[in-house]
């Protein structure tokens, strides 16, 4: 569903800037999601947009610190969330900041 609204996490689309494009974006997904979640608010996928994006970058960065930190190839990190390789449309959008790992 997040795949579908560009205007949601590209900044190159035309509509990321514009409040009342990604409102309907959002404001469709709550209306999707009604659904498996009954009383789920635009705010509720908001936070939850967030929430999974963060997480992917640091899955991301956590990828990037082993690839630096010299490991062998058996101790490459693999992310375990099941939702990792279902985010990857986010890939080239995901800034990763210099930074340790909490």
């Amino acid at each position: 569903m997040w795949q579908e609204h560009p205007c949601l996490y590209n900044p190159r689309n035309q509509l990321y800037h514009n409040k009342h494009s990604r409102t309907k974006a959002l404001e469709k997904i709550a209306k999707n999601l009604q659904e498996f979640i009954p009383g789920i608010k635009v705010n509720d996928v908001k936070v939850k947009i967030s929430y999974l994006r963060s997480q992917y970058a640091r899955e991301i960065q956590k990828q990037k610190e082993f690839t630096r930190s010299g490991m062998g190839t058996d101790d490459v990190y693999v992310p375990s969330v099941y939702w990792y390789d279902k985010l990857k449309f986010l890939r080239e959008f995901i800034k990763i900041r210099k930074g340790k790992i909490i």
